[in-house]
């Protein structure tokens, strides 16, 4: 996981940011789709684990869906969080 994800992670999941972290480690793990697709199931949850788990399954059936829900939102989800 890259930093800047993992930043934004803590940011916005305080006390649940270990479980999101989790999440999204195995979900690199077993998909390999690319920070984009990362960064856009964070963007999607918007601090909540049940959304990121929705996120992230829906990323698993279709990621270029989740992608252009997240880009949507004012992120450029090819480069770093800042």
């Amino acid at each position: 996981m890259l930093p800047d994800i993992k930043n934004k992670i803590s940011k916005d999941f305080g006390v649940n940011s270990r479980e999101a972290i989790n999440i999204i480690e195995k979900f690199e793990k077993n998909m390999k789709l690319g920070p984009r697709v990362s960064r856009s199931v964070v963007v999607l949850a918007q601090g909540n684990v049940e959304k990121l788990r929705e996120a992230v399954s829906n990323a698993e059936s279709d990621s270029r869906e989740v992608i252009e829900s997240a880009e949507r939102r004012p992120f450029e989800l090819n480069s770093a969080f800042k």
